[in-house]
Parts: structure tokens; C-alpha cells; sequence
């Protein structure tokens, strides 16, 4: 060989070849102060494309045949939710966005890096790091991305290459996903022939095991590190992340999966290439983690669950109006100015805020969740028909009222669109309207009272019961007017069941 063919080959050799002292840890941020400037939470799960298909396709079928989705049909319609909502931050590759003020949850796969170290516990602290750890790093997460079925067998991969292992000692069907990354990987990696020119990439052995060979996932797997002894995790905040303004923090199950929370307090959209960055420890005596996600995007399924989801479901009525557990925390996003920058709010602005705090008080309601997640058109639409009170006087009267509602009416009648206001000025009060879904004509109002009203049975907070548009007393008997003091039953007394004689 001639000198220069063995510079050539020797440079190529050290590609990937990195010293694993532990980094130092990079800034953090408290976890309140995040959590207040992140309002808006997105979960981003993996699922099964075909699965996915085949449930759109039963609820397709649903929508064009029902006036009312059963439990059954809810459950379909927040699976077929969660996939939309992952695919609509995934949308290319490994790239993830995390839109201004929010929260994204990834539920990622992962990888062992560096078998010499302990298993992750679940509250051992992580930060995201651009180290490479092993030679194709960053291809074998991309690879594991459109190859779920070969964890195994990627996760063997990366093993035998921090082990040092020959390329001749590989079985085929690793050496074909390597040269399918990398034509090259023949000479990058060690090999007889770097032995004979004598590099040597450094890399370290796992205890007992000879260099140079192959060893398959389970003789690794049964020599992984379990730390020992009671020392517990430090306290720690979420970390920056490298080269970017969001911060993380993560919760592990092993090496093989992470739960990874991504906060942007910023007013921009942030994206980052996942696959640029590992897990690295806090503390040195635990493994660096490789993490991906494998979102199956679909470009064809995502705009079909759109139209269902969004234009389909506006289009019957189906799922537009909110349910009394939503109103206790709806009226606490009542502000009109954002926060950060006291600019005034839009109306769709304002429902955006109060969708963002019913998901960021971690109750995941269902509507929240939709509407966070919306095309423009769907956020337009609901701005008319979720009436959201600017005026905090109208909003704490009626965050009282909705606070004793739970109970009060079957969970399956809709709240009126619109019927979000009471008295303010010279303005009539309307109070908290809910209709029967087979029947428009049975409606119950909820009243939050007014002190100052003429009438007694006015000045607390009282229900007015209509059935076939007739009101009706506190033991069901239809009257022959609204305006008597037995058609407002005090709220405090008002039983649905007796109401509409049902014992």
C-alpha cells in the first residue's frame, strides 16, 4: 500500500471516534416558571398506520349515519386524534416542532449507547447532547425510524460497535443495514486489515466479553449494569437544550424507552432535528441514550383524518360545544391581553388560550386537545360558537355557577353555542343553556342570581327546567308560565331526575 492510501484509509478509520468523558451539564430553568410559560400541552405517540386506517374508515361510517357518537365512538374518534396530532408535528422525518408557548410530550424508542454504563432508573436526570457515541449514530436512529421491526437487531449493531467488533465478525444482515448507511462501512470500522496497519479506534470493552467478536442482544443484555446502593437522583430542573431557545426534561423506562418533555416558552414555532442529539447523563455512571421517534407519517391519512376530524364533524354539529366538566377550568383563561406581551387578544386568540389552559392543568379534555391542534378554519368556526366573556366580573359569576353544575345535567346535553353570558349593563342575562340531544325542545338554564333583582326567587342562583318549551316545577309539573316564582327552582334544590319524572 502506499503511504498516501494509508493516510486515506487511517482518516477514515477515526470518523465517529470520540472520548466519553462525562460533559458538563448545561443550564436549567425551574419547572414552575416553565410550566406558567407553557400553557399549550401536545403528547406525540407512535401508532399503527393500517390500525389508524381501518378506524377511520368505521368512523367515516359513523358520521354519516349518527346524530349522537356513543362512548365507544368518543373512544375511536380521541385515537384517531392522537395519531393526527402526531403526525402534525412530525411531519417531516425526525424533525419535531414545538409550537410557541407550548409543552410536546414524545414518547420515544431508544437505544443503550455505551453498554459499560448502568441501566437508566426512572428518575435519573438526562440533558440532550450532539456527542456521537458510536460510528453511525445518527443513520441508526434514522434507519430505526422507517425499521420498527429491527430494534433488535439495531440495538446489536450499536452494542458490537462500542465493543470494537471486526467487520468480518458481523453476520450479514448487519453488514448489509451498515452498507445500506454507509457504502463505506467496510473500512470505516475496525477490521483484519486496520489491524494491519495498526490503528487502534479506542474504544472501550464491556466486562467479559472479548473484543474483535460478535455478541448477539441477549449475551449483552444479561451484562448490563444495574447500579446498586440507595444514592438517589439528584434534584434537578429542566435543561437547555443545545443550539436552541426550548429547554427538556425526560423520564426513562430502561434503555429501550423515554418519555421526553420539550417546553418553548417562546412566542416562535422551534424545530429540531431529534436525531442530532442523544441522551447524556448527569451522573457518570450511567449509559447515553439514543432516542427517535417512530411516528409513521402519512401524508394522505393525515389530510383524510383532517376532513373527519375538523370539516366533517363542524359540518353535523358533532363535538362543537362544550360539556359541563370543561366549563370549571374554562373560565379561569378569561384575560383579553397575552400575558407576555400585554398585546390584546383576538377571540380565536382568546379560545386558543382557554383550549391551553384546560390542557395545561392537565385535564385532558377533549375539546382542548382538538382545538390546540385545529386547522385555521376549525379555530375560526369555534371562535362564533365557544363564547368566551372578556369582562372578569361576567367570568368569575359564571365560574361559580358552572363550579356546582357537575351533576346537575346528563353528561350527553350539549351546551347551547352562544348561551355564555349573564347580566351585563342593560344587557339580559342568559346564563348556562343545556339542550336534550334527541329533543331541542327540553332545555335546562342554569341562573347564576342577581342581588339586586326585583324578585326574590331571582337574587340567587335558580334553574329554569322548559320540557316541550314549557317550563316546570322542581317536581316536574309543566306550568303555564316561565315568569312565576315556582318555574325558578333554587339551584341548590334542583334534582334532573325528579324534574323529568325519572323515579
Amino acid at each position: 500500500m502506499t503511504r498516501l492510501f494509508l493516510l486515506s484509509f487511517a482518516a477514515l478509520l477515526s470518523i465517529g471516534c470520540q472520548s466519553l468523558e462525562l460533559e458538563k451539564v448545561p443550564t436549567s430553568r425551574s419547572l414552575e416558571v416553565l410550566t406558567n410559560q407553557t400553557t399549550n400541552t401536545i403528547e406525540i405517540k407512535p401508532f399503527r398506520k393500517e390500525k389508524v386506517k381501518e378506524l377511520l374508515r368505521d368512523f367515516k361510517v359513523t358520521l354519516a349515519n349518527k346524530k349522537k357518537l356513543s362512548r365507544e365512538d368518543w373512544s375511536v374518534h380521541d385515537r384517531l386524534l392522537s395519531a393526527y396530532i402526531s403526525m402534525k408535528y412530525t411531519g417531516r422525518a425526525s424533525v419535531l416542532a414545538i409550537p410557541p408557548k407550548s409543552r410536546v410530550v414524545l414518547y420515544a424508542d431508544s437505544y443503550c449507547l455505551n453498554p459499560t454504563k448502568g441501566v437508566p432508573t426512572e428518575n435519573e436526570h438526562y440533558f440532550f447532547s450532539k456527542k456521537q457515541v458510536v460510528p453511525f449514530q445518527k443513520d441508526l436512529l434514522n434507519y430505526s425510524r422507517s425499521n420498527p421491526g429491527d430494534w433488535e437487531t439495531v440495538q446489536e449493531i450499536i452494542w458490537n460497535l462500542h465493543n470494537g467488533v471486526r467487520w468480518e465478525s458481523l453476520p450479514e444482515k448487519h453488514k448489509n443495514i451498515l452498507k445500506g448507511i454507509d457504502p463505506r462501512a467496510p473500512i470505516i470500522l475496525p477490521s483484519k486489515i486496520k489491524d494491519l496497519i495498526g490503528e487502534n479506534l479506542g474504544l472501550s470493552k464491556v466486562e467479559d466479553l472479548v473484543p474483535e467478536e460478535f455478541y448477539d442482544f441477549e449475551e449483552f443484555a444479561s451484562r448490563l449494569k444495574r447500579p446498586s446502593g440507595n444514592k438517589s437522583a439528584l434534584k434537578s430542573e429542566p435543561f437547555s437544550v443545545a443550539d436552541s431557545s426550548i429547554f427538556s426534561s425526560s423520564t426513562s423506562d430502561g434503555f429501550e424507552s423515554q418519555r421526553i418533555t420539550f417546553f418553548n416558552p417562546t412566542s416562535e414555532t422551534v424545530e429540531i432535528d431529534t436525531t442530532d442529539y442523544v441522551l447524556a447523563p448527569v451522573r457518570k455512571e450511567y449509559q447515553y441514550v439514543g432516542f427517535y421517534h417512530s411516528v409513521p407519517y402519512d401524508n394522505k391519512l393525515f389530510k383524510e383524518l383532517e376532513e373527519a376530524l375538523f370539516t366533517e364533524m363542524l359540518r353535523v354539529g358533532l363535538g362543537t360545544t362544550p360539556v359541563i366538566g370543561d366549563l370549571i377550568d374554562l373560565y379561569e383563561a378569561m384575560a383579553s391581553k397575552d400575558f407576555f406581551t400585554g398585546r390584546k387578544l383576538t377571540a380565536e386568540e382568546r379560545l386558543l388560550s382557554t383550549w391551553g389552559l384546560l390542557v395545561g392543568s392537565g385535564q385532558l379534555y377533549r375539546s382542548a386537545k382538538k382545538g390546540l391542534s385545529a386547522p385555521g378554519y376549525y379555530v375560526r368556526e369555534m371562535s362564533k360558537r365557544y363564547k368566551v366573556p372578556a369582562d372578569p366580573e361576567q367570568a368569575r359569576a359564571l365560574k361559580e355557577l358552572a363550579d356546582k353544575l357537575p351533576g346537575k345535567v346528563p353528561d350527553d346535553w350539549p351546551m347551547v353555542p352562544g348561551k355564555v353570558k349573564v347580566r351585563h349593563g342593560n344587557k339580559k342575562s342568559q346564563g348556562l343553556v343545556f339542550r336534550d340531544p334527541e329533543n331541542s325542545s327540553n332545555s335546562v338554564r342554569f341562573m347564576p342570581g342577581d342581588p339586586n333583582a326585583k324578585y326574590a326567587h331571582q337574587r340567587q342562583p335558580y334553574v329554569v327546567a322548559r320540557k316541550g318549551g314549557r317550563a316546570m316545577d322542581k317536581n316536574g309539573r309543566q306550568l303555564d308560565s316561565a315568569e312565576t316564582p315556582d318555574a325558578h327552582i333554587p339551584l341548590g334544590g334542583f334534582d334532573f331526575d325528579k324534574v323529568w319524572g325519572k323515579k
